[in-house]
């Protein structure tokens, strides 16, 4: 009876039921969370590299998946589940704090095209720059540059997160990070989106946070 009672006010009291359109209302919903989404990712990303993410947006079989061909082929999973997902964004602000002396997120572009085949997105352009640690006290400016790509339920939750998109402008800072990521990979092959590959180069104990 409560739930029928607060669908009621929703909906603009008790004779309105039977005159609304169901399709519309799930339309509402998609829309009121997507905003939600984008508001969140537009507050998350300049503190990205620095503190953990609302979680709140992500359904919790999320998947973060390469597309930039950068490392792997097209189409690799890196994460698989809300969990991987996480430990994954602890290990890039890890390897962030290692790389970079100091580093600033800035959010270009925010947009929600929708895709040839129907699907709804949310598209990040992004930009950091950094500066690069070296030997001692020596640093090197760098920029690069990326998209990342949020694909929406019928819900308007995340379901996967891509990069499709990326820009480098020091080659060195490439090979450092691909050292301190892949390293591993040439002792043993993970299983796709396992993460098996960060599990050797963090604190003891990490992990399992």
């Amino acid at each position: 009876a409560a739930d029928a009672a607060a669908g009621a006010e929703k909906s603009g009291g008790p004779g309105s039921n039977g005159d609304e359109d169901p399709a519309s209302s799930k339309d509402d919903d998609f829309y009121a969370q997507s905003g939600e989404a984008i508001r969140t990712l537009r507050e998350d990303y300049p503190d990205l590299l620095d503190r953990q993410l609302t979680w709140g947006i992500y359904r919790d079989d999320v998947g973060l998946v390469d597309n930039t061909g950068e490392w792997h082929d097209r189409g690799h999973v890196v994460a698989s589940g809300i969990g991987e997902y996480k430990r994954t964004h602890k290990w890039l602000r890890t390897a962030a704090s290692i790389l970079f002396s100091h580093v600033e997120v800035n959010v270009v572009r925010i947009w929600s095209p929708l895709g040839s085949s129907g699907v709804r997105t949310i598209k990040v352009r992004w930009s950091i720059t950094a500066k690069l640690r070296l030997v001692g006290n020596l640093t090197e400016d760098c920029h690069f540059d990326g998209i990342s790509e949020y694909k929406l339920d019928r819900a308007g939750f995340i379901y996967q997160h891509s990069f499709t998109d990326l820009d480098w402008d020091v080659a060195q800072m490439k090979d450092r990070i691909a050292a301190l990521s892949f390293g591993q990979m040439r002792q043993r092959e993970p299983q796709l989106g396992s993460g098996q590959w960060f599990k050797d180069i963090v604190p003891e104990g990490w992990w399992n946070h």
